[in-house]
This record gives structure tokens, sequence and C-alpha cells, in this order.
């Protein structure tokens, strides 16, 4: 009965961090907690919607850059449907759409479906910046 009261407080934890439950290494975004998540660090960002053909395959090579660059980027996904505010601050009409953020500032972005290799490709650049 412990360990089950243990795993809920767990998975508590990260749902209010905004942490994602299956990889700890990607954030969930939201209209709240984005200008928090987004302002010290470079952040990948997928702009995304369940019901997207394209962001569904997407999704996982986003999940893989969360844990491949974990020590040099972070990662989250923002939900347009369920986060208009930030959708339409950084004027997102397609998706799927990455934003890869420097410090709060948009650095690079991407509109449609984009490989692991041009998301990393952009990192190195952003790093050397």
């Amino acid at each position: 009965m412990s360990c089950i009261f243990a795993v809920i407080s767990a998975l508590s934890i990260y749902a209010l961090a905004g942490v994602d439950k299956k990889n700890n290494n990607l954030i969930t975004l939201t209209d709240d907690n984005f200008g928090k998540e987004i302002k010290n660090d470079i952040v990948i960002v997928d702009f995304w919607a369940v019901w997207c053909g394209p962001c569904q395959r997407q999704g996982p090579i986003i999940e893989d850059l969360a844990i491949e660059l974990k020590k040099r980027a972070r990662v989250g996904k923002l939900d347009i449907d369920k986060n208009q505010m930030v959708a339409d601050l950084y004027q997102v009409t397609n998706i799927p759409t990455i934003i890869i953020f420097k410090k709060g500032k948009p650095a690079k972005r991407f509109v449609g479906l984009t490989t692991r290799e041009e998301i990393i490709q952009a990192i190195e650049l952003i790093e050397k910046q």
C-alpha cells in the first residue's frame, strides 16, 4: 500500500512541476508556466495539437531529443488548443511549429515536420552565438 502511495505522490509532483510523466526531461508547457520555463536556457518548444497528424510524427523526435540533449537544451511541448495565449503571442498559425529559444528570445523557428538533424544543427549554431 505504501508503495502505491509513493508512486502516486511521485506522479503528482511531476504533474505539478510540468514534467511529462513518461519522459522526465520533457516539460509540459502552458500559458501559465511558459515565461518562467524559457527565460534562462536554450529551450526547444514544440507547438502541437492532439488532432494534428504531422504533430504525432514530430512527437517521438521531440521526446528523443529531450533525452539526448538534456545537458545542452531543455525541451518542452505546448498544446496550442489548451494554451492559445502563447501560440498567439508567437504567431503560431501552422503546426507543428518548433521554436528554439535562447534566454527567453526566439532564436530559430521551424514550421512543419522537422528532422532530428535539423534541430541538432540549429542547437549547435545557437550554442555558438
